[in-house]
């Protein structure tokens, strides 16, 4: 059986590959074997950023799904980056120690394949979705409506968590801030901005949800 071009058609052999190499990738990634050279657990970045982008191309040229006829491309988009900054809350919170403590060495490669494979993979997958939609009308006035709504009630989570650290900073006794490194503030600023975006895009997902179930 001869496959056709991955890039000019659609195959589910190419899909499940796809799949595999960014399933392979993201072990490398998050659960490193031991006892592997670090050529092998190196490759696991590569992976994702391959598999990732052969199943995108997959995937645009695969027909439509029922959801992509019900859903709004902004609110694709939205469950998207919504999946996406989850992901980063998910790896910042698992090497938390390494925000607080600092980067460096093998721990800073580590974290930055986790991150880096993430952020390419997002990049690819929304690259090819709006190559996905050619001409059609990305956003309209609802989409405008639901993304500024949304986009307050992220900037009110992002304020309150900056509040917060600043009245803690602020109003505790010196004694008791010995924690309070700068890595240790850098750390919970990042988790802010992470935390803001979070509620944005639930924000987004959330009102349309309800608009389209009429409430």
């Amino acid at each position: 059986m001869v496959l056709p071009n991955p890039v000019k058609s659609s195959h589910s052999v190419w899909l499940l590959l796809g799949l595999a190499a960014l399933g392979a990738g993201l072990w490398l990634v998050f659960w490193p074997p031991s006892g592997y050279s670090m050529w092998i657990v190196g490759m696991g970045g590569p992976l994702v950023g391959c598999g990732s982008a052969l199943a995108a191309i997959q995937l645009s040229l695969w027909r439509k799904t029922g959801f992509e006829h019900a859903a709004a491309p902004a609110e694709i988009n939205a469950w998207i980056m919504l999946l996406f900054v989850g992901a980063l809350v998910a790896v910042s919170l698992g090497n938390a120690d390494l925000l607080a403590t600092g980067l460096s060495g093998h721990g800073a490669t580590h974290l930055g394949l986790k991150l880096g494979g993430l952020t390419l993979f997002y990049l690819i997958l929304a690259h090819l979705l709006r190559a996905r939609r050619g001409e059609a009308i990305l956003e309209d006035e609802r989409d405008l409506e639901i993304r500024m709504r949304a986009a307050a009630w992220g900037r009110g989570a992002l304020i309150f968590c900056i509040a917060g650290l600043m009245v803690m900073l602020g109003l505790s006794p010196a004694e008791k801030l010995r924690w309070a490194t700068t890595l240790v503030i850098a750390s919970q600023l990042w988790f802010s901005l992470l935390w803001g975006w979070l509620v944005e895009y639930i924000a987004v997902v959330f009102f349309y949800w309800r608009d389209r179930s009429g409430q």
